[in-house]
């Protein structure tokens, strides 16, 4: 019988896999872990974000059919369908997608709700939609929710190329989690290196990005 913690234990050890660029074994994972009753919806979120990097469509479409059945637990799966036609130069889909993930998850669901902003916000920066982009980051960080729809938040406020907003926000995160090591060396040196990627900072951008190894 399935349980919450052996689903999420079997959900680390797939998300792990993926992220070594294992991705038989990540496979190998998710197929036992449905088998077995296993699975959660962060899983099969993660087992569409592999298909679609080995170029599965009959897998994707198979994750995407249990996000269908599913609709109301599948707020992550839908995202990453939402970021797949953002991909594939289908925004208007995208923008769908990103709406239907926001509305499938409760308003008290602070950490849902934010990660649907801050995607959602993502997409617009990249495609030059500042004013959009900037719109759903502040959503997300009314929200006062926890340190990764946060960073992400601020990381989108950088792309939008507000250094002023963007600084103030790390430096929120800093004086927050002092001694978090995520934080600390992954977290605020991507804010800002992507701060820094103005013209004018070249060389701060170059520091940001190499203080994350300098263990």
């Amino acid at each position: 019988m399935s349980t919450p913690k052996t689903a999420g234990i079997m959900t680390l050890f797939f998300a792990s896999y993926l992220r070594l660029n294992r991705l038989e074994e990540a496979k190998t994972i998710g197929r036992e872990a449905e088998t077995k009753h296993h699975d959660s919806p962060l899983l099969h979120a993660f087992m569409y974000q592999l298909a679609f990097v080995q170029e599965d469509s009959a897998a994707m479409s198979q994750q995407a059919a249990w996000g269908e059945a599913n609709h109301d637990a599948a707020d992550g799966l839908i995202r990453r369908e939402a970021a797949t036609e953002a991909y594939a130069g289908k925004v208007r889909k995208a923008r769908e997608l990103y709406r239907r993930a926001g509305e499938s998850v409760s308003r008290e669901d602070a950490w849902s709700l934010g990660l649907s902003f801050v995607n959602s916000g993502r997409t617009e920066a990249l495609l030059g939609n500042v004013s959009e982009a900037k719109a759903q980051a502040l959503k997300a960080i009314a929200l006062k929710t926890f340190s990764r729809v946060r960073f992400l938040a601020a990381l989108e406020i950088a792309l939008c190329g507000d250094s002023t907003l963007g600084e103030t926000l790390a430096e929120e995160l800093n004086r927050d989690f002092p001694e978090d090591t995520y934080i600390q060396l992954i977290y605020l040196p991507e804010i800002r290196a992507q701060l820094a990627l103005e013209p004018q900072r070249p060389v701060e951008c170059h520091r940001d990005s190499e203080s994350r190894y300098s263990l």
